[in-house]
């Protein structure tokens, strides 16, 4: 039982270094995914129209698409229809 619980310490002070990543800006994050969880609908555009890629994962995988929705603007509706409309896989 030693064993189990040694892991279950160690899974918690993974899950809190992690939160502590999130919460210090550790997550890296392209300029696009920037943009997207900061509501800025203009500098979106500009990303878009300069040739990001909509589909580019950052840190832990996450895409622009992921942060509109964790940043939670009202104007994150039009944020995703820019994001998809405009999205693309890179093969």
């Amino acid at each position: 039982m030693k064993r189990l619980g040694d892991l279950k310490t160690l899974s918690a002070y993974i899950l809190i270094l992690t939160a502590f990543s999130f919460i210090n800006g550790c997550v890296s994050m392209t300029p696009l995914s920037t943009a997207a969880k900061s509501g800025d609908i203009n500098a979106v555009k500009d990303f878009m129209a300069k040739g990001s890629n909509a589909c580019e994962k950052g840190e832990y995988g996450l895409t622009p698409y992921m942060w509109a929705f964790e940043g939670g603007y009202t104007c994150r509706s039009e944020i995703y229809r820019i994001l998809i409309d405009n999205a693309y896989e890179v093969l």
